[in-house]
């Protein structure tokens, strides 16, 4: 009868282990980031900027933004940079803006970056948790 029993116990036991497994391969899988689609042409979507919500002035200029999100509601984008100016310079958060498709204008949560003059170079930014896409990405260049 104990082997019986011992048996049912190791089988309820693997089962159970399974299971667990599965939970956290599934959790792994809705925090990774997704592609979003591209939004051809943007530049068209008109939301109010009641309060005048506007990327600080620079010498930078958005080449190309890839955004991504994942299950959770995360938006992430990675944007090619151009610094426009002949000199060094340093590219701040208030230097970029993401417009979502609920009219919201956020700044992304990121590390300044030094770029050289005229330099391109990809970053990887953070604009929160919404439930809304992002749109677009833009600076506003002197």
């Amino acid at each position: 009868m104990l082997p019986k029993t011992l048996l049912i116990v190791l089988v309820l036991f693997l089962f159970l282990l399974f299971l667990s497994m599965h939970a956290k391969a599934s959790d792994s899988l809705s925090e990774s980031l997704m592609i979003d689609q591209t939004i051809v042409n943007s530049e068209l979507i008109q939301f109010r900027n009641d309060n005048k919500v506007y990327p600080e002035k620079s010498q930078f200029k958005v080449i190309h933004a890839l955004t991504m999100s994942n299950e959770q509601g995360e938006r992430w984008a990675t944007v090619t940079i151009k610094n426009m100016a002949g000199g060094r310079r340093i590219f701040e958060a208030n230097h970029l803006l993401a417009l979502f498709a609920n009219g919201k204008r956020i700044f992304p949560d990121m590390q300044e970056e030094l770029f050289d003059s005229k330099e391109t170079r990809s970053v990887t930014v953070y604009f929160g948790n919404s439930r809304f896409p992002i749109l677009s990405i833009v600076t506003r260049e002197n």
